[in-house]
């Protein structure tokens, strides 16, 4: 392979210089004790519900918003008057949330959304709101249209909030849930996963799923993204969600509260027929339906396990979360994800960086490629060598505009490319922070 240089190599290093700085500056905020604060409802600024924002006493200059909604109900006409900003109150409705996010550093927002299972449409329908199901199109109330646009002006809002604090949140965000609020974290991130940085979704029972189409049926929101178009007006981004990872688990004894029944009776016989009657069939068929869409989704069953979230769990959680604090990805003729390209077409290869939870680091940088006739490195600023060897060593910045490494006529064959980014300096390859993606030349 061959080497790319001049002008892009030159930005590389200007670039790592003027992110240390900036990285500095941004790291000099000193941790503040935690706080929980509730915003309230804010329709001028796109929100009919509040939220709560809680910064915990981990977080520095540069974090990345853990998003999850809150399950604990709010009926029509009682409003929210009666919550408090308690933080122990919030762990309960939050589940385990407070534990991730103090843990990873992030600042929490938690969404309160209403809760109304008593609450009918004329026709008849329960309005599963945290389910984010699709009467949010539909629905006359202006307060509960378009729940999910709702929450991304949350989003914006609490990023405000955060600036005037001198804390400097990414324009991604995590997103956890687990059982009814695992639906939620589903739907959310498959209908925005340009803001998505990285989803756990826990003891769902029901997935949405990320492509249009499976066995010759087409999926429709809520089961998959057949008709975003004709619902929001935006075709579903397949580009942005190879770009975000995905952590799908649940309990292998997880078979009580299917939510099946939440589902229209279309829905619900089509999910029924094309993934199973239980839990743990449909979990082993969606696990075949995201692995088909892209590499960037995990699939676990944990043994012995109903539906609840472990200490074992939580753990793996909090490891998912810090593995994309930082964010390395590949482009493959400007794309995300798996390629395919004629052996007489140029190869592409481009890297973007979001290192935004570790500017400044000082760290090891890896890029590899496994090909037909070896194992090459790109090493700065030769280019390409044999063999495996660190990149380069020097502080963490964000590398926004994709910067090209290679772009020729490939052999035919497989390349395995991986970029990764160690969380030391110590010359050992650890893949802390890593993206592969599976070229094939044909």
């Amino acid at each position: 392979m061959t080497p790319v240089r001049g002008v892009g190599a030159a930005l590389l290093v200007l670039g790592a210089l003027l992110f240390c700085v900036t990285a500095q500056a941004a790291g000099s905020a000193p941790l503040r004790a935690a706080s929980l604060t509730l915003v309230q409802a804010d329709p001028a600024k796109g929100f009919y519900w509040p939220y709560y924002l809680a910064i915990p006493d981990t977080t520095g200059g540069a974090a990345t918003i853990l998003l999850e909604a809150t399950d604990a109900p709010i009926g029509a006409g009682v409003g929210y008057a009666g919550f408090s900003p308690d933080l122990d109150a919030q762990r309960r409705a939050g589940y385990f949330a407070f534990d991730l996010f103090r843990g990873l550093g992030s600042p929490l927002l938690m969404p309160v959304l209403p809760h109304l299972p008593s609450e009918r449409l004329p026709n008849g329908e329960v309005f599963w709101t945290l389910h984010l199901d699709d009467d949010i199109f539909t629905v006359a109330n202006v307060e509960y249209q378009r729940l999910d646009l709702q929450i991304v002006a949350m989003i914006a809002d609490a990023r405000a909030r955060l600036a005037a604090q001198g804390i400097q949140a990414a324009e991604t965000v995590f997103v956890d849930g687990f059982s009814s609020v695992g639906i939620f974290a589903n739907r959310f991130s498959l209908l925005h996963p340009e803001i998505v940085r990285a989803a756990a979704i826990g003891g769902a029972g029901i997935h949405m799923q990320p492509v249009t189409d499976w066995r010759g049926e087409r999926l429709n929101f809520p089961v998959g993204v057949g008709n975003l178009q004709s619902l929001t007006g935006m075709a579903f981004d397949r580009n942005a969600f190879l770009r975000a990872a995905f952590y799908v688990y649940v309990g292998a004894d997880d078979t009580g509260n299917d939510p099946i029944g939440v589902l229209d009776p279309l829905a619900a016989s089509q999910v029924q027929r094309l993934f199973g009657s239980t839990i743990i069939g449909r979990f082993g068929v969606a696990g075949e339906v995201w692995s088909a869409a892209g590499d960037n989704s995990q699939f676990v069953t944990y043994a012995a396990t109903g539906h609840e979230v472990t200490s074992v769990m939580l753990a793996d959680l909090n490891n998912f979360f810090y593995r994309h604090v930082v964010k390395p990805d590949i482009r493959v003729g400007g794309n995300s994800g798996p390629a395919t390209v004629s052996a007489a077409a140029p190869v592409s290869v481009a890297v973007t960086l979001d290192a935004h939870g570790r500017l400044g680091q000082v760290a090891d940088w890896w890029l590899t490629a496994d090909t037909p006739f070896g194992t090459f490195s790109y090493v700065h600023p030769q280019g390409w060598v044999p063999g495996i060897q660190s990149g380069a060593t020097f502080p963490l910045f964000n590398l926004a505009e994709p910067f090209e490494v290679f772009n020729q006529v490939a052999p035919v064959g497989e390349y395995r490319i991986r970029f990764s980014i160690d969380d030391n300096a110590d010359g050992v390859q650890n893949d802390t922070w890593t993206r592969a993606v599976v070229v094939r030349v044909e």
